[in-house]
């Protein structure tokens, strides 16, 4: 079973969503890819300025998180609805991706 962890920023994402959105989304984290072998195989890589990084589709909501392979861990960095998502958004500062795990 794969441990799922929020960031700052996912949470105060998480919480902006109304009370239905919100449990969809930890409904889906904790069903379907906490439990997943490999989560990886249900989420898409993204690239460019977030390669190295993952995308669960949940509706019309993306979750983008980081997969830490090594520790059963899963990093959700941020989240939103798919129009918003992407933009003006940036990774955290002291965020970084570790050596042999993407990029």
């Amino acid at each position: 079973m794969w441990q799922i962890d929020f960031n700052e920023v996912a949470k105060a994402d998480l919480l902006r969503f109304d009370k239905q959105v919100r449990n969809r989304i930890l409904k889906f984290l904790e069903e379907r890819v906490a439990a997943h072998p490999a989560p990886k195989q249900i989420a898409e890589p993204l690239e460019g300025k977030f390669k190295g990084l993952h995308r669960f589709r949940v509706g019309d909501y993306r979750i983008v998180a980081y997969i830490r392979e090594n520790h059963l861990t899963i990093l959700v960095l941020f989240l939103d609805h798919r129009s918003a998502v992407y933009k003006r958004r940036s990774l955290p500062s002291d965020f970084e991706i570790e050596s042999g795990e993407g990029r």
